[in-house]
């Protein structure tokens, strides 16, 4: 009997064409198409990463250059990862507190903060002509005369 099941499930197996090299090839060729795609997409994927980072660190670099004497120095101690949103976008209220932080630890990277003084130079009103020498001689009382 155990040959009698054997043969029947041999004859319950239907049988299954062997493919043709011609689909082969055009499957073959498909997914060749599909990888080079794929690469293409992936390179230009890369190309605009890179211009977005590039475009971002410009963005934090604008935000603290009117703190920080030269701003690229500010990527020393920071990462533009912990700067960004959850959009990817540039948060500058962290910019901010990074640039805080920074500072507090080397105030020397502080840009120089200009005092103009608007009341320098001249004045309204009318000026009195320095005394001479004859006029200086007269306070003394060694005038010759």
């Amino acid at each position: 009997m155990p040959d009698e099941q054997h043969i029947d499930a041999e004859e319950q197996v239907p049988e299954v064409e062997a493919p043709t090299a011609e689909p082969q090839k055009g499957g073959n060729r498909e997914a060749a198409e599909r990888r080079r795609q794929l690469r293409e997409t992936e390179a230009e994927r890369d190309l605009l990463r890179g211009r977005v980072e590039r475009m971002q660190t410009a963005e934090v670099e604008r935000i603290v250059a009117d703190r920080l004497t030269s701003p690229s120095d500010f990527w020393l101690s920071a990462k533009r990862d912990d700067l960004l949103t959850e959009d990817g976008d540039v948060d500058p209220a962290k910019v901010g507190a990074a640039v805080d932080s920074l500072l507090a630890d080397r105030p020397h990277w502080a840009k120089p903060r200009i005092v103009t003084d608007f009341d320098a130079g001249a004045r309204g009103g009318e000026v009195e002509d320095p005394p001479s020498f004859g006029e200086a001689f007269k306070r003394t009382g060694r005038a010759s005369g």
